[in-house]
């Protein structure tokens, strides 16, 4: 499994981000920051954690940043995940056991917003054409590679 952190001046947040990353119960076997022209302390904050690895472009494009996350990473799976994103310590485990079957591409959850908003946004069940009306499949979601590979998606 490999955890795509992307970040564009978001370096306040990504410590705390990393770490909810790395006390996962299931530990991803990497972990790269995609760092998006940023001109915070992005990279400083990287370098407190050995086990990150670091990755700068200069994209200013979210969609684009990804990918080159996932194209310098190998794994099976991938999570992407914004700086200012925190995932609960059973994250990872509860996600990865939904791919025993082989005709899921990708695993989604509800999620909780802190900050000025707050509260849990519940998203419904995967319907097929539901999601062409609306898109309420979060950035944090687990996705096979082989199925990302097979779209083109930036």
């Amino acid at each position: 499994m490999a955890v795509i952190v992307t970040c564009h001046n978001y370096g306040r947040f990504l410590e705390e981000c990393l770490e909810s990353i790395l006390h996962q119960t299931v530990v991803p076997s990497t972990i790269l920051v995609v760092d998006d022209a940023s001109e915070d302390d992005t990279a400083k904050v990287c370098r407190q954690f050995p086990q990150v690895g670091y990755l700068r472009v200069e994209f200013r494009h979210v969609g684009r940043a990804r990918k080159a996350g996932l194209q310098t990473t190998q794994e099976p799976y991938t999570l992407f995940v914004d700086a200012d994103n925190w995932l609960e310590p059973d994250y990872l485990e509860k996600g990865l056991k939904n791919f025993t079957d082989r005709t899921i591409a990708g695993v989604y959850s509800d999620y909780q917003r802190f900050g000025r908003q707050s509260g849990i946004t519940d998203f419904p069940e995967f319907q097929q054409g539901e999601l062409f009306r609306a898109n309420y499949i979060d950035t944090c979601s687990i996705v096979r590679r082989d199925a990302l590979d097979l779209i083109d998606w930036v």
